[in-house]
């Protein structure tokens, strides 16, 4: 480091920030020496700094994804559990989706009267992740009697990655829903879910048993899977979804 020179008693020093005879900031070469101590960021800083970044990425991945699943559907079939959180995500939109559609035509009908909106809506949420539970018991049921080495993780991310063409159903009948239409809506919103439901287990399982050398038993175990599908979801209405059927009744 050069010569500093204090700026008014002119006292020439080594080092320092300020002058050791009068305690004037120093100068060097004709401007003020400051020197500011550099804090490091805390690890919540850092976390706050890289979230908004985070979640962006994983906005733009979901689009991406959700836009290829459009342009080829059937490609969802050989998918590994690569995508699993994106198949779980649209299983989420389409649930919420579908929920929201029957929501606000119930609304828009003047059906809900003095009714917590969120109470309605998560009970809507609820019945139709279960109408979806019952759709990958079957699958699972059929996959594993037909012999069928396929994951947990990776049946649910093909199952998952097959919903995204119904989401756009279960979104229409949210905006038919807000317009009133009861018709529109409930045959959106059921095509949508209910449909899914019944015909990608069957579609899944064809799919896997074809490429075995089991050929006879394709169509078999494709309607075994839409069978249990049924079955599973006759003992959820029975336990909670009964309840469920008749608030959508009064539309």
């Amino acid at each position: 480091m050069g010569a500093l020179t204090c700026s008014k008693c002119y006292n020439h020093q080594v080092g320092g920030n300020f002058c050791e005879n009068c305690g004037h900031a120093l100068v060097q070469g004709g401007q003020q020496v400051i020197q500011v101590k550099q804090i490091p960021l805390s690890r919540s800083s850092r976390q706050q700094t890289s979230e908004p970044s985070a979640i962006s990425t994983m906005m733009r991945n979901y689009a991406e994804f959700y836009k290829k699943t459009l342009k080829n559907p059937t490609h969802a079939l050989k998918q590994s559990d690569h995508h699993y959180g994106n198949a779980i995500a649209t299983l989420l939109l389409l649930s919420i989706t579908f929920a929201l559609g029957i929501y606000l035509l119930m609304n828009a009908q003047g059906v809900l009267v003095d009714t917590n909106a969120f109470q309605i809506i998560s009970r809507l949420t609820l019945g139709s992740l279960l109408i979806l539970a019952a759709g990958f018991v079957g699958l699972i049921i059929s996959l594993k009697i037909g012999g069928i080495n396929l994951t947990y993780k990776e049946a649910m991310t093909q199952y998952g990655t097959l919903a995204v063409p119904f989401t756009l159903l279960t979104m229409l009948s949210m905006i038919t829903g807000l317009s009133s239409s009861v018709t529109f809506t409930l045959s959106l919103a059921a095509i949508g879910l209910l449909l899914f439901v019944a015909f990608v287990p069957m579609l899944m399982t064809f799919f896997h048993i074809l490429q075995t050398e089991n050929h006879r038993a394709t169509l078999y175990l494709s309607f075994l899977a839409f069978g249990v599908t049924i079955l599973t979801l006759y003992v959820m209405f029975r336990i909670y979804l009964a309840d469920l059927w008749v608030m959508i009744g009064r539309i």
